[in-house]
């Protein structure tokens, strides 16, 4: 009844999940980011899992190239708000506002479809 890609296709969902949901209980920037690098993993799961391997793979380059950019630009904004990681606390200028947005948008998918 369960072959492998069965149990591959359930354990990728439920790290989606888990991931997605537990990014929302951080108030931590690179806790947040290290979430979602979570979560992207159970995508590409997904997307192996279902035998799109090209789609998992172009997953896992666009997740490497913005997710370097995204911890690049916490890594600044943190540096500038005197090493405070806290998310109530940090204050973005517009400029780095843009770019983790973009990141942001990346990472979600928007210029994957």
């Amino acid at each position: 009844f369960f072959s492998f890609s069965n149990l591959f296709l359930i354990f990728s969902i439920f790290t989606t999940f888990f991931f997605s949901l537990n990014a929302f209980n951080f108030f931590d920037l690179k806790r947040i980011v290290a979430s979602s690098t979570g979560s992207q993993l159970g995508y590409i799961y997904f997307f192996l899992s279902v035998n799109l391997l090209y789609c998992g793979i172009l997953l896992f380059s666009f997740h490497a190239i913005f997710k370097s950019f995204l911890f690049f630009i916490v890594g600044y904004v943190v540096s500038l708000n005197l090493n405070s990681q806290d998310l109530r606390v940090v204050y973005v200028e517009f400029l780095n506002f843009v770019f983790l947005s973009l990141c942001f948008f990346g990472l979600i998918g928007l210029f994957f479809f």
